[in-house]
């Protein structure tokens, strides 16, 4: 293995480790009959850390997600001929596997742009997602209890992302807080936030599945609270029923 890529794992594996360390606090765990349990497993953590692995369990349920391409540094030629005879009309976002970075991600708009980035980061865990031309984004909370405890929808106030807490729900809404559901339950998840566009069309996509909550954010701190009790109640009335 070489040297950036251990040090890219170790980083890797730290984060794991935090989040999990987070997920794990009082509010995450409970116990039934002295039998500790946790909401979220390690192993559902990992799914959309790694956001490759995550698009390949949303394409493998069939989630309504934009099209990816992976690259194969072992075969750029055949990576960027595919890339190029199926160029779609928006261009791609080019997109690290583990970000730890919010600006990481390139906007690839040509083919050429995108052939450079190909051979410029082949190397470095990349993959190339379909951009999508959003009218409309949001940010969706969900749990096992199978609905949606808290939402926003993400807008831009003199460049500066802020959350719109009071805004006009589209009318496939339930199709999406569905397929919210479904992308939850593809990574493994007990309760997750889930980024969304929708396009000029109305059709919307999930982008990610994410693990934690935004922790400045004291009004989803509460939403959280009391949804992973609700959780807890509902697993220990299932343990009860064994």
């Amino acid at each position: 293995m070489s040297y950036l890529k251990s040090k890219l794992q170790c980083l890797v594996n730290d984060k794991i480790k935090r989040i999990y360390n987070l997920m794990s606090n009082d509010i995450y765990k409970f116990n039934y009959t002295d039998h500790y349990f946790k909401i979220n497993s390690i192993q559902s953590i990992k799914n959309v850390f790694s956001k490759i692995k995550m698009k390949g369990l949303l394409r493998d349920n069939n989630i309504k997600s934009p099209d990816f391409q992976l690259i194969d540094m072992n075969n750029l030629e055949k990576t960027i001929n595919q890339v190029i005879d199926n160029f779609p009309e928006s261009g791609y976002i080019g997109k690290p596997n583990y970000s730890f970075d919010d600006n990481s991600s390139v906007r690839l708009e040509t083919k050429n742009e995108t052939e450079e980035f190909i051979n410029k980061f082949c190397k470095s865990n990349y993959y190339l997602e379909v951009f999508i031309n959003s009218t409309k984004e949001y940010n969706i909370h969900v749990s096992e209890l199978g609905h949606c405890f808290y939402s926003f929808e993400k807008i831009l106030i003199d460049d500066v992302e802020k959350k719109n807490i009071n805004f006009d729900k589209p009318d496939n809404w339930l199709d999406i807080i569905q397929e919210c559901q479904n992308a939850r339950k593809a990574v493994g998840l007990d309760i997750c936030n889930v980024d969304v566009k929708i396009d000029k069309d109305d059709n919307f996509y999930i982008l990610n599945v994410n693990v934690t909550c935004l922790l400045d954010d004291s009004k989803i701190i509460s939403a959280y609270t009391a949804e992973i009790k609700k959780l807890k109640e509902l697993k220990c009335a299932y343990m009860r029923n064994k």
